[in-house]
């Protein structure tokens, strides 16, 4: 009898007491000093089953222990019709072989084992959810609904660290990026604390975008940045490039969200990770954020201001650290290769020092391409003082549709809101991200900003 719950098809309320049952296995007593031992040398005839113990004590008899063999290999507690190993052992170590009732209740079984109890045999258990800090999310497909609170509350059941579980209700508001849900179990508490890249995140899930699967794609971008680089992103969200690029790699971030609510977030964000000298929030829109942020960095009263926000060093420090800081009076060298990058991205002009972006990140995939033509004209009035060379790298986000020759069609969207054809030596980096859908895919394009464009006559 294999070691699974009770078949309870077509249930949708849950009722812990129907998952109780008595499974009869075959066990060996054997002397609780070879335990691990024999555990080893069994492996493959012992039961493994998730949050099964097959190591049993015996009350009275604390030198001696049952072992519960796998019903599947050893069907009967019979020695003649077990394999010739198994019987050796048992020779061997004077185990004696014995049936034994396997009491096994509700909070025995996984997630997986309940929810396979009780959907129709045709449908797989909808394991795949996006944990959100206590929160995980589920996109469940319509002939899931009717087990939508039972598999939300089995899954807060079996995992301590959640406490709310919500299912998508729609798709994505465009807009604002963020999707109406509905609880399906737990607190009605969608107020989100997320650790990544170093850094702390705080928002409400329900209000603004945010996807734990994306923490590798937000790791490859920031792996572009160097110590120093001033970067315009233009769709922020709650910070998940503008923070780790300013606290790890100390990158000067000016970055706006046309959502009051990622804004708030984000502006929380920035001060939860102590970037406030290195990260400027705005809340406006991107086509018109990319000029008013190329004003905002030439404004020398903005540098001084966000500059007296630094955090104050320690006073309190370890020996370790005096000692260190008596061997060398030297900066350290992120920070002299910050200096030295930010040297490079200004030049001296009549009016003092003209400074411009090195990366400008446009994460809005479903609509990022459409504000491409802002980037038109937008260095036009320092055409004789910004070599091409140094002209800022755009990483723009987008959907392609159907996976043939999906990275020309990438290329074909940003030419053409570009209004110029990218050429080889302006593409750094097509990147497949991820696939969304049979049919859509997810790709960030990163490119020079052609010299026709940014120079271009307003």
């Amino acid at each position: 009898m294999p070691v699974k719950p009770p078949s309870l098809p077509n249930t949708t309320i849950l009722n812990k007491e129907l998952f109780s049952c008595i499974i009869n296995v075959t066990a060996l007593r054997i002397p609780a000093q070879r335990t691990s031992q024999l555990v080893a040398a069994l492996r493959g005839t012992v039961l493994r089953e998730a949050g099964i113990k097959p190591v049993i004590d015996i009350p009275s008899h604390s030198t001696e222990r049952m072992l519960l063999l796998d019903p599947d290999v050893v069907r009967e507690p019979n020695v003649q019709t077990m394999s010739q190993a198994l019987q050796q052992v048992i020779a061997k170590e004077g185990a004696v072989v014995t049936p034994y009732e396997l009491h096994l209740t509700y909070e025995d079984w996984t997630f997986e084992q309940v929810i396979r109890s009780v959907l129709p045999t045709t449908m797989d258990v909808p394991s795949s959810f996006e944990g959100v800090g206590h929160i995980a999310h589920f996109n469940l497909r319509d002939d899931y609904l009717p087990y939508k609170n039972l598999i939300g509350q089995v899954l807060l059941d079996k995992n301590r660290h959640l406490r709310t579980v919500v299912n998508k209700l729609d798709s994505i508001d465009h807009t604002f990026r963020f999707f109406k849900m509905e609880v399906l179990a737990g607190d009605d508490d969608f107020m989100a604390e997320v650790h990544e890249s170093n850094c702390k995140f705080r928002f409400d899930f329900s209000k603004v975008y945010w996807n734990s699967r994306l923490q590798m794609e937000h790791s490859r971008l920031l792996s572009f940045f160097k110590p120093g680089d001033i970067i315009c992103d233009a769709f922020a969200g709650v910070g998940p490039f503008a923070i780790p690029a300013a606290k790890n790699q100390k990158c000067t971030v000016f970055a706006s969200d046309l959502n009051p609510n990622s804004y708030e977030a984000l502006a929380e964000n920035v001060q939860l990770n102590k970037v406030e000298d290195k990260v400027a929030a705005y809340n406006m829109d991107a086509r018109e954020f990319f000029a008013f942020s190329l004003r905002e960095l030439n404004r020398a009263d903005l540098r001084v201001s966000m500059a007296s926000k630094a955090p104050k060093p320690s006073v309190r420090r370890s020996k370790a650290q005096k000692t260190s800081a008596d061997n060398s009076s030297a900066p350290s060298q992120i920070a002299t290769d910050a200096a030295k990058k930010t040297e490079e991205s200004q030049v001296e002009t009549n009016g003092g020092k003209l400074r411009w972006f090195n990366h400008y990140v446009m994460n809005l995939p479903a609509a990022a391409v459409e504000f491409l033509d802002a980037f038109r004209g937008l260095l036009s009035e320092y055409k004789d003082q910004i070599p091409t060379e140094k002209l800022p790298i755009v990483h723009c986000y987008l959907f392609t549709k159907g996976q043939e020759e999906a990275e020309k069609d990438a290329v074909e969207m940003v030419s053409k809101n570009l209004g110029t054809q990218l050429l080889p030596s302006d593409i750094i980096k097509i990147h497949r991200v991820r696939d969304v859908s049979p049919k859509k895919e997810m790709f960030c394009v990163s490119f020079r900003l052609p010299a026709l464009v940014a120079f271009a006559d307003k």
